[in-house]
């Protein structure tokens, strides 16, 4: 159980989204349904989750809830991503010249 606590694996994917948006971007995220398909007692629900309108993952599930859950835990895969290709990316060379803005 401590260890669980711990390393935050109890945390709901929207709560970790909400965590993480709020410290990176000081926003929180915001969930919309983007579409509603199937019959009623067989719906199925596509919800984007957003943050200072930029959408930045998409969940499709039986419930709002299941379908909002499963966009969060896109989102933070996708920012997950975007910072490993940050870590990645080679730092750029100091060779003492200054660059003109615009080049």
């Amino acid at each position: 159980m401590a260890a669980i606590l711990a390393d935050d694996r109890h945390k709901d994917p929207r709560s970790e989204l909400q965590e993480l948006t709020q410290a990176r971007f000081g926003a929180t995220p915001f969930y919309r349904t983007v579409a509603e398909c199937g019959p009623d007692h067989a719906k199925e629900f596509v919800v984007e989750a957003c943050v200072a309108e930029q959408c930045y993952g998409r969940g499709r599930g039986t419930t709002k809830q299941q379908a909002a859950r499963l966009a969060a835990a896109d989102a933070l895969s996708r920012l997950e991503q975007v910072d490993e290709l940050c870590l990645a990316a080679p730092a750029p060379e100091a060779d003492g010249e200054a660059v003109a803005a615009g080049e």
